[in-house]
């Protein structure tokens, strides 16, 4: 299953990354990969998975991805840690947002 959702550009260098989150809420944990990548056209974030629960909020694109940007940056679920590069690509977003509302 693939899904995407766009936001908005921000001036820099272009950033790609490729997350791999852990979902262990279930009794058999979940791999759910994103591939994630901010230029100056703006951010596609594509879920990729071969699973998917109903129940899953994440298999809707706005959830899910409402999901992933708002998640505290360095945790993944709250419960994993996510490597640096990930902390800096949020940073960097988060940082871009607030600028154009201010």
């Amino acid at each position: 299953m693939k899904t995407m959702c766009t936001r908005p550009a921000m001036q820099g260098a272009p950033v790609s990354l490729r997350l791999k989150l852990l979902d262990s809420r279930c009794p058999r944990p979940q791999e759910y990969f994103y591939d994630v990548h901010l230029d100056d056209a703006g951010l596609v974030a594509t879920r990729d998975s071969q699973t998917c629960d109903d129940v899953d909020f994440r298999c809707d694109s706005t959830q899910w991805t409402r999901h992933l940007l708002g998640m505290p940056a360095g945790t993944a679920n709250g419960q994993a840690a996510v490597p640096d590069r990930v902390a800096t690509f949020f940073d960097a977003y988060r940082a871009t947002l607030d600028s154009r509302s201010a």
